[in-house]
């Protein structure tokens, strides 16, 4: 069997063999197809490795020399089998063939090794980096200030997964649970937050990703900046604008919606914002907050509305303590029913 070495490989691939060097391929390809084959899965592999050596144009530059080599060289023998009138005509243009996958798979053989070598220059004139995990108690916020000062406030439970140096082009970090950042501005890196159904990709922002897991409700709400939301297999995305959310549930597609998004971020602001609302609308809030039921009077005027902010509490009965004291309201709670007048 013809022994092929990845030097002649290499030459073929670049245009460089000799006329004896020729011969020998040819000899190695009429031995089996399999030959060319196993040079066509390098191709695969290259694809793959998505041309790191190379820009994509230059590979099918490359590609094309080759084969405009191999086809005149087919054309050649072709006459040359027509003029002899026997049965290697037929075989002669299955070599041609052949020898066209030999070039394509050739070529990648060079580029795949190129490319590879490019990747561990590059590696290894990286520093190794090194992953960091910051969780929140099960009762308390916790605060992590990134390499680059982007703030994140993890909400209780939540956990994050971030470099402790953002070496790359891309500053990525992971959230499982609910997390508020205020991202630095860096427009030669984007900042990504990986979530378990949805990813946030940012120049410089600040918004709540709310990453919820097993089923549960995601989302992102905007309050500063521009993001772009995209579902983790990354087949559906969206920009949003400050005042905009962004939601994933029961497996649908990305639903955007304008809201108060200051609203998402109470647990950590621990203000809640009011403005141009009515009594009612001040309500609903509370009712969202709270996880409550609020019957409102029918005595309550509601042309009336009103705007400001008041401290979050942890209970509903010091949130309306602090409200009676500032409108004209009063109530009263009967199981879990809150009576406002």
């Amino acid at each position: 069997m013809t022994e092929i070495s990845d030097e002649i490989k290499v030459r073929f691939a670049t245009g460089e063999c000799s006329d004896e060097e020729l011969k020998v391929l040819a000899r190695w390809m009429k031995e089996s197809e399999a030959n060319a084959e196993e040079l066509l899965a390098l191709e695969r592999v290259y694809r793959e490795a998505q041309a790191d050596a190379m820009p994509h144009r230059e590979v099918e530059q490359a590609l094309e020399r080759t084969h405009a080599q191999i086809e005149k060289r087919g054309e050649h023998e072709e006459r040359e089998a027509a003029a002899a009138g026997s049965d290697d005509t037929v075989r002669t243009v299955k070599m041609g063939r052949l020898r066209r996958w030999m070039a394509a798979a050739a070529v990648v053989l060079v580029l795949v090794c190129a490319g590879l070598y490019t990747m561990r220059e590059y590696k290894a004139a990286q520093p190794e980096m090194k992953y960091l995990l910051a969780k929140a108690s099960a009762t308390t916020p916790r605060r992590v200030v990134l390499a680059d000062g982007t703030r994140v406030w993890l909400n209780c439970g939540a956990t994050l997964r971030y470099p402790e140096q953002f070496c790359d082009t891309l500053r990525k970090v992971a959230l499982t649970g609910e997390g508020y950042f205020e991202v630095a501005k860096d427009h030669r890196k984007p900042f990504v937050v990986e979530g378990t159904t949805l990813d946030v990709r940012v120049l410089g922002t600040v918004f709540n990703f709310r990453n919820g897991s097993n089923g549960s409700r995601s989302e992102v709400s905007l309050l500063e900046g521009s993001v772009r939301v995209s579902t983790d297999s990354a087949d559906s995305s969206v920009v949003l604008r400050p005042g905009q959310k962004a939601c994933l549930a029961d497996g649908r597609g990305i639903v955007v919606s304008n809201a108060d998004t200051r609203l998402d971020a109470v647990w950590h602001t621990r203000v809640i914002p009011f403005e141009e609302s009515n009594i009612r609308q001040i309500a609903d809030v509370l009712e969202q907050l709270y996880d409550v039921k609020i019957v409102v009077g029918k005595s309550i005027d509601l042309s009336k509305t009103y705007s400001g902010e008041i401290q979050w509490n942890e209970s509903i009965e010091k949130e309306l303590s602090l409200l009676q004291n500032t409108l004209p309201i009063s109530y009263e709670k009967k199981g879990k029913v809150i009576y406002i007048k």
